[in-house]
């Protein structure tokens, strides 16, 4: 009996230890969302040290649990009475361990001082069946909720032990069975028995620290349909325990099911980042998901553990923001659909995975044919073994797990190392070098790649021997010498393996053996399809809320900005790549020679590609001053991806750039434009463009030899050249149609990637597919830096080279990049993770930045000012510059004065002209504009159906007359035929506004169809008549004297019609024949159209379309059309724009745009976006421009 004691004793110092960890780590726990990076690290080891050693005591409770019941089973017929209250005792104490052990694991109590106290936070539920009320009752203490952070569990629950077997100590205890003898069944009756024998659940190890037997692998076998439903039952019940009890999104599962057609995983509703995109159950859908694991690990093996880390785990405790998730592979019915390729993968994933984090957990039906070519040994070797036992237990099949002899040190309280299968493979390698350095004077260790071979070869070896009498290892082109390649050939038998063996240390002195146990279990199910839904929603709501690791942006910023030189380079950290290394962006020459000029960046929608261009944007901004570097900011897409740099406070919202405060934006951009359209584009990348010339000439002007910014910055002595990056976004949109301006675009973005290295010129092109029409070729094949996230086969063979394109199957998450500067070729892959460069981190980048400008003094040039194009809103005329300075003119400037401001050759003073700006068009710093003369034809036609665009481009053709002629000089009648009763038509007061703004200074009537004398509303009839004569009064001064020019101020006649229906007086009548004639008003109208510009009388006319013209004009549309020759049209049918135009590009118009051409001149249709409705806060402006003049 004493001997009982004495393991009892052991078992629960073993127990103590475990229990002062997880009071360490639950007291950690509590105060997590305090801690700062450093301690949350301290914390992972707590609790990794604390899975260690869960494992450890796992196994050793169960031992325990076994010598107990074994005793329990000599002594249960002739046990005493005073035995039996010693034995009570004995378990009592032992109840409490085992299952004081299984509350430690799921989280439910903590050890203070010795006691047991039961925590409020919910339970981990490691250990736990489906029953178990924490699963599904929200009253309950403990209750699960997923799991957000900290370390996935080592033990996963697989099933219910039901009978415990000793080989050495010839026992065999059925759980379930008490009431052999009454004493014994009254002493497991006893209040302080806690334990439940028939519920203790079989865990096994899911994912491990060292390779071998124990390595996190789970293979069932079953022998018949019954023992098949059970496993395949069993793996899903497997998999669901495990996706709820890792963190949230720390394990990706991978599901193999070729026989039930995904039946036996039906997580559909779980996340795709979690479960996978579906279950696979074809061949060539196993294989090339196999192939995928084998890429991720060979992946995590070369660029993240190499030398630095053993395994995933080490590589996850040491990372500083991101951990790799673990991957499961599950598969129901092996062979079944594997062929040969997925065998071999299937083999390398069992020998190689764990250090990768990649475990398989596998059914293997062997009722199916054993495939030839794959040695189930590995299973043995590699994994944990279940197995059918051939018979059931209460009608469930039984199978039978042995728990692997180990021996395991005991001295030090902290060493987990497990000795075993790894120190036999060790002395096989340590044979075979010492073999080859014999006979070639070679040391295989040496060579790093010949060594990995070698441990592969020696696990081999070590499998077969185990079974067969020889084994032969042959390798060849092991390693070379100068003279010639090297070949290893070696056979080992079992003699030689046994001396092997024999070797290995003595460790008699440190460990103690522990006898194995043989465990038969039932297998679980999954829960009810109630409980499994209300589970899996759970699962999905709180993945839903986490965020993909990652780390925040101002973890990146540099000791002290603006201190950078771009001669060279330019360089910038945007995330992590491996445990702590920097990925970096750059472009340049780097310090090793190698030059980098131009780069891509593509990515499915959601792949992080924004926070890639934000994070190089500010990470730039943050390192070169803006005499360093220039930035041209163009976004094509929906969104406000860049308007946050035009001001950071109000940046990401949804209102006007034009509300925006401009002194805050990114002093190193030259341009920032958002939703931008080709036009503009193409007018930007032309100024870029003349940089080449403009930098050549510079050069020159110094030396001959110059060849790069470099070399002319170090011969001027450090001259400041900025580098330009031009960063254009979903740049598709440049090239959508077949066109001049492709054609144009095609040629400088060819100068650009041809050039750019040596003038300092860069592009950063980014879109979700590089599958874009239009585009040259040969740009592509140019551009050296490819960066690849999320996306496509399909795509990714257009972005990476030729054999590179499974790389992308790397990218398993949001933010990651696949970053490659030798034009996407294999072997020059490095893969990290972009830094969260959310709204809060780049509007917190932004204001460093601003706190530099202003610590550094520092004002953008007066002749460089910031060019912001906002082409979601109309635009302010305050952005205007030209316009502001006429407006803002000290004293009231003359038609020359003005001609020299607004650079305008086509102006004679003799033809009075009269400038008018109607929008901002699409190119860099340009507005359109239009010019009345006192010529034949001067007159406006404006054609379109936005009624708030048509009076936006009004009000800016007022505003400018206005600001361009004195007082007295100019008159305007306006007839406004707006709704001023609809209330969502706000443009009807805009004209009313004007009245009551400039009034004072010229002439104005506005009428309507209506009059009303108290808000000075004319007719619109009497307005016509009034107009028509004064045309009738100038028209005979020009009869009596032909040569007269000056008939007196400018008249600007602006019929705003729209349709006829709004008056009657405009609409055609019918002739004596019959047929449509126009209207007395409409034939006014015709003859001030036709002649009143030469007298200068301009008419501003706008219709909805041509054929409310033909309908004004009686069907004359040629003759009316030719008396305009500024034409403006908004959207219209392609027959309109045909008419107006001669050509159908305004069919394609957006709401937001309008096309304006002079038929007087040769120049080509100009794109352009109108005004907004000036308010009275606008106009009030130019109004004190004109009393500033008057003073």
């Amino acid at each position: 009996m004493a001997n009982i004691f004495s393991i009892i004793s052991q078992r629960i110092k073993l127990a103590q230890t475990i229990q002062t960890l997880t009071d360490e780590f639950e007291q950690g726990e509590r105060i997590v969302p305090k801690l700062k990076d450093a301690h949350r690290q301290e914390l992972l080891s707590i609790e990794q040290k604390f899975e260690i050693q869960a494992r450890k005591i796992q196994r050793e409770l169960t031992h325990c649990l076994s010598l107990v019941l074994a005793y329990i089973q000599l002594v249960k017929d002739r046990a005493d009475g005073v035995l039996l209250d010693e034995l009570a005792s004995v378990l009592a104490e032992s109840s409490r361990t085992i299952s004081g052990s299984h509350l430690l694991l799921d989280r439910i109590i903590e050890i203070v001082n010795g006691e047991r106290q039961f925590l409020d936070t919910p339970s981990r539920q490691v250990s736990a069946s489906w029953e178990d009320e924490r699963w599904w009752k929200d009253t309950v203490a403990n209750k699960y909720t997923p799991r957000i952070e900290g370390l996935a569990p080592m033990l996963l629950r697989t099933g219910t032990l039901r009978v415990i077997k000793g080989k050495q100590n010839k026992f065999e205890f059925d759980l379930g069975k008490f009431s052999h003898a009454e004493p014994l069944r009254k002493l497991l009756t006893r209040k302080e028995i806690e334990l439940s024998l028939d519920q203790l659940p079989l865990l096994l190890q899911c994912r491990t620290f060292k390779k071998g037997k124990d390595s996190g692998h789970i293979a069932i076998f079953t022998n018949s349909p019954e023992t098949r439903q059970a496993a395949t039952a069993a793996l899903e019940a497997i998999a669901l325990r495990a996706i709820a009890t890792f963190p949230v999104r720390k394990l990706q599962g991978i599901f193999i099911d070729p026989v039930s057609m995904g039946n036996t995983f039906p997580f559909k509703s779980i996340p795709e980042e979690i479960r996978g995109k579906r279950t696979y159950t074809t061949s060539d859908d196993i294989q090339e998901q196999l192939h995928k694991l084998i890429g991720h690990t060979e992946q995590v093996i070369q660029n993240y553990l190499s030398r630095d880390f053993d395994n995933i785990e080490a590589y996850n405790a040491a990372a500083e923001a991101i951990q790799e998730a673990y991957r499961y592979l599950f598969i129901a019915d092996f062979p079944s659909k594997f062929d040969n390729k997925s065998f071999e993968y299937l083999n390398s994933l069992l020998v190689n995975g764990s250090r990768a984090g990649v475990y398989t957990i596998i059914h293997i039906d062997e009722t199916l044919e054993k495939p030839r070519n794959f040695n189930y040994d590995l299973f043995k070797a590699h994994c944990q073994i279940l197995r059918s036992a051939g018979k059931s237990y209460n009608g469930e099949p039984l199978f039978v797990y042995e728990f692997p002899e180990v021996t395991a040190i005991n001295t030090k309280e902290d060493d987990t190392h497990l000795a075993g299968d790894d120190d036999v493979k060790l002395q096989i390698v340590n044979y075979i070098v010492k073999a080859f350095l014999i006979t070639y004077g070679v040391d295989l260790r040496k060579d790093r790649s010949a060594l990995q071979r070698l441990n592969e070869a020696a696990e081999m070896a070590k499998i077969e021997l185990s079974t067969a009498g020889e084994t032969e290892i042959n390798l060849p082109y092991i390693t070379a010498t100068q003279e010639r390649p090297l070949h290893l050939e070696i056979s080992l038998n079992r003699s030689q393996f046994k001396q092997i063996y024999s070797n290995l240390p003595d460790r008699s002195n440190t460990f103690n053996k522990i006898s194995s146990i043989v465990c038969y279990a039932t297998l679980d199910k999954p829960p009810e399809s109630d409980r499994f839904n209300q589970l899996t929603a759970m699962i999905s709501k709180a993945s839903g809320e986490v965020k993909v690791d990652t780390v925040a942006f101002s973890q990146l910023y540099p000791e002290t900005l603006w201190t950078s030189d771009s001669r060279g380079e330019i360089r910038t950290a945007i995330g992590v790549a491996g445990a702590r290394e920097k990925l970096e962006f750059w472009l340049g020459q780097n310090p090793k020679g190698l030059e980098v000029s131009q780069s891509l960046l593509f990515g499915k929608p959601g792949a992080g590609k924004s926070y890639t261009l934000h994070s190089i944007i500010n990470g730039l901004a943050m390192r070169y001053a803006p005499d360093e570097l220039e930035l041209y900011l163009l976004d094509f897409k929906e969104g406000v991806e860049f308007q946050v740099y035009v001001d950071p406070d109000r940046g990401e919202d949804s209102g006007s750039s034009n509300d925006l405060d401009l002194t805050k934006a990114l002093p190193h951009a030259k341009v920032i434009s958002i939703e931008s359209d080709r036009e503009f584009g193409l007018s930007v990348l032309r100024k870029v463009n003349e940089q080449f010339q403009i930098r050549a000439n510079e050069w020159k002007s110094v030396s001959n030899d110059i060849t790069k910014v470099a070399e002319y910055r170090n011969k001027t002595n450090g001259k400041k050249m900025p580098r330009i990056l031009i960063v254009i976004d979903e740049f598709q949109v440049l090239f959508e149609d077949n066109d001049s301006i492709s054609a144009e675009l095609n040629q400088i973005f060819d100068t650009i990637v041809k050039k750019g290295r040596a003038f300092g010129i860069h592009l950063l092109l980014a879109s979700q597919s590089p599958n874009i029409k239009n585009i040259t070729r040969s740009v592509y094949d140019l551009i050296d830096l490819r960066m690849a996230m999320q996306m496509n086969q399909n795509v990714a063979a257009m972005t990476l080279a030729e054999g590179n394109t499974d790389a992308v199957d790397l990218l398993d998450r949001p933010g990651r990049i696949i970053y490659n500067s030798d034009f996407g070729r294999k072997g020059s892959n490095e893969i990290g993770q972009v830094a969260d460069a959310s709204t809060d981190q780049r509007k917190k980048a932004l204001r460093k930045i601003q706190e530099t400008v202003q610590a550094n003094g520092y004002q953008r040039p007066p002749t460089d000012q910031l060019v912001v194009f906002d082409g979601r809103h109309p635009t302010r005329l305050r952005n205007n510059g030209l316009l502001t300075v006429l407006a803002s003119a000290d004293t009231w400037l003359s038609p020359a004065d003005i001609k020299d401001v607004i650079n305008e050759s086509n102006w004679r003073v003799r033809d009075f002209p009269s400038i008018a700006w109607v929008g901002e068009a699409m190119q860099i710093g340009y507005h359109s504009r239009a010019i009345f003369r006192r010529r034949s034809r001067s007159n406006m036609l404006i054609v379109g159906n936005i009624e708030e665009n048509i009076f936006g481009i009004l009000g800016g053709v007022l505003t400018s007359l206005v600001a361009s002629h004195q007082p007295q000089k100019a008159e305007f009648h306006i007839i406004d035929l707006s709704d001023e009763d609809d209330r969502g038509s706000h443009w009807s007061s805009m004209t009313l506004n004007f009245l009551e703004a400039f009034s004072t200074y010229f002439p104005i009537t506005i009428a309507k169809d209506f009059a009303d004398r108290d808000r000075q509303i004319s007719k619109a009839n009497t307005t016509l008549q009034n107009i028509h004569a004064e045309f009738e009064r100038r028209k005979q001064m020009r009869e009596a004297d032909p040569d007269m020019t000056n008939f007196g101020a400018s008249i600007f006649f602006v019929a705003a019609i729209g349709t006829l229906e709004r008056l009657n007086s405009l609409r055609p009548t019918v002739d004596n024949r019959g047929n449509p004639d126009m209207s007395d008003d409409a034939k006014k109208l015709m003859a001030i159209a036709s002649q009143g510009a030469e007298l200068g009388i301009h008419l501003i006319l706008w219709v909805e379309g041509i054929k409310t013209l033909n309908q004004l004009f009686a069907g004359k549309e040629r003759i009316s059309l030719s008396n305009f020759d500024l034409r403006i049209g908004l959207t219209m049918p392609t027959d309109d724009s045909r008419a107006l135009f001669n050509e159908t590009l305004a069919a394609n118009l957006t709401k937001l745009r309008a096309y304006f051409k002079d038929e007087a001149t040769a120049a080509n249709l100009e794109k352009f976006k109108p005004y907004a409705i000036p308010t009275k806060q606008e106009f009030a402006t130019y109004v004190n421009y004109l009393e500033q003049k008057r003073e």
